[in-house]
């Protein structure tokens, strides 16, 4: 049911969600997660949407993250961090290699602390509408 809701807070970072449209974001949420091929995590205070992230793709073996948006709410510094931290834990308690997806250059500084490689570079070509 929260589906939209996540889609219009994670459009509204042009990194991450930029290139979406809200209603196909949120449509192919609800499919992953149908197919057993994605996971939305987040973290709703005050009935207000403040954090996402999830799995963009993931099989028995392996999971690619994504999508972590943080709204623009005060008060909510690393809430991203903990629920990011929730989403690895659980799939790597399940056995899965992780991947992570990011644009962002503190994250990645955050990430590599955190004891994550570097494995390679993505990019992803967009047709703009």
């Amino acid at each position: 049911d929260d589906m939209h809701e996540l889609a219009e807070l994670v459009c509204t970072d042009p990194g991450v969600g930029g290139h979406y449209l809200v209603e196909d974001l949120a449509n192919q949420y609800k499919e992953r997660l149908a197919k057993g091929f994605g996971r939305n995590y987040y973290v709703r205070l005050g009935g207000k949407m403040l954090v996402h992230v999830a799995t963009y793709a993931e099989n028995q073996e392996l999971a690619i993250t994504s999508g972590l948006v943080a709204g623009k709410t005060e008060g909510i510094l690393g809430y991203g961090s903990i629920l990011e931290g929730c989403l690895f834990g659980d799939l790597l308690a399940e056995g899965k290699r992780v991947f992570t997806f990011t644009t962002s250059a503190i994250r990645d500084k955050y990430l590599k602390i955190s004891g994550a490689v570097q494995c390679g570079e993505y990019m992803k070509l967009v047709k703009k509408r």
